[in-house]
């Protein structure tokens, strides 16, 4: 907490000078980037209260190019001033600028988590594809391939050798694939659907239409209750490429160097170059991402989608796109 007690004239106490006074108490305690909103000041008696936000640059790297873009990114509401005259001085309480980090770096990874979460949505098919995934989620297979047998309790999903289905099933069961009935298990709504618009006795089509159903709607349960991550590498990957991309609104040109690098900023972790390198590499076999000579472009239909549904959020929660 920031506590600060200036001396007033009976001159200064009026609306215009306590404003002046508080935005010169912002800059010395927070710096240039972070402003007051006058338009929130509320006055009682001789006290008074204001809220204001961080507005600070930050830069997006392009693969060829030396130049990178310019964007601001606007954090409004974030900070809450106290004020109060007391025998002619002025006390000003807020938080301090630690704790102003702190809920910045909150504020992210809460926007952050809900991007990946649009962009895991719209890329589930591609990620339905992708060998590690399918592997990680395999249990979700050998369930729908022996639903009959559990439901008829030839299998008991209770034994350890069957332990792990336990928790698949009891998410499928959330996401209506499947459904409990008095005798154990039966064939869901959603499975219904899928099952609509594709042969049974095509088991893995099947299989990768529930998967990237599971993957957009049960994710953050598999990686909470199943511990299963195999699905991060391949989300933060995108991310990292997809987020630029949206901010500038164009498939910018990138590389193994900007996309480490870019990786690194938001997950504060240095993934290893191989390990980048084949992540980047598996993203593009399954159309998450494209070539583009030496360097990869994201999938014009998937930046089409992100950008449609990132034009549809509120003021709020969009970057503030101004170029230098």
């Amino acid at each position: 907490m920031i506590v600060e007690e200036i001396k007033l004239l009976s001159e200064d106490v009026n609306e215009a000078n306590i404003i002046n006074r508080l935005v010169n108490f912002v800059k010395e305690n927070y710096g240039q980037f972070v402003y007051i909103d006058p338009k929130t000041l509320k006055k009682d008696e001789d006290r008074w209260e204001i809220t204001g936000g961080v507005y600070y640059p930050y830069y997006i790297e392009e693969a060829g190019s030396i130049q990178p873009h310019l964007r601001y990114r606007n954090f409004p509401d974030i900070l809450y001033i106290e004020a109060s005259i007391h025998e002619k001085k002025l006390d000003i309480k807020s938080i301090t600028r630690k704790q102003l980090i702190e809920l910045m770096e909150k504020e992210e990874t809460k926007k952050r988590e809900i991007e990946e979460k649009l962009i895991l949505e719209v890329t589930s098919n591609n990620f339905s594809r992708i060998p590690q995934i399918i592997t990680g989620h395999n249990p979700i297979k050998e369930i729908i391939n022996n639903i009959d047998d559990i439901s008829s309790q030839k299998i008991d999903i209770n034994s350890v050798r069957y332990k792990k289905w336990n928790k698949y099933l009891d998410l499928m069961v959330h996401l209506e694939i499947f459904a409990k009935t008095e005798e154990g298990y039966t064939y869901g709504d959603k499975f219904k659907m899928f099952e609509s618009k594709i042969s049974r006795k095509d088991t893995e089509e099947l299989f990768r239409q529930i998967l990237s159903y599971v993957l957009t709607y049960g994710e953050e349960y598999i990686k909470e209750y199943i511990h299963l991550m195999s699905i991060d590498p391949y989300l933060r990957t995108s991310y990292s490429y997809y987020d630029g991309a949206i901010n500038i609104r164009d498939l910018i040109p990138a590389n193994l160097t900007t996309l480490s690098k870019k990786y690194r900023e938001i997950y504060k972790v240095s993934p290893k170059a191989e390990k980048l390198k084949s992540w980047i590499s598996t993203l593009v076999d399954t159309n998450v991402f494209e070539r583009d000579g030496d360097n990869i472009i994201g999938n014009q239909d998937i930046f089409q989608k992100l950008e449609e549904i990132n034009d549809n959020l509120s003021d709020k929660e969009k970057e503030v796109s101004l170029e230098e």
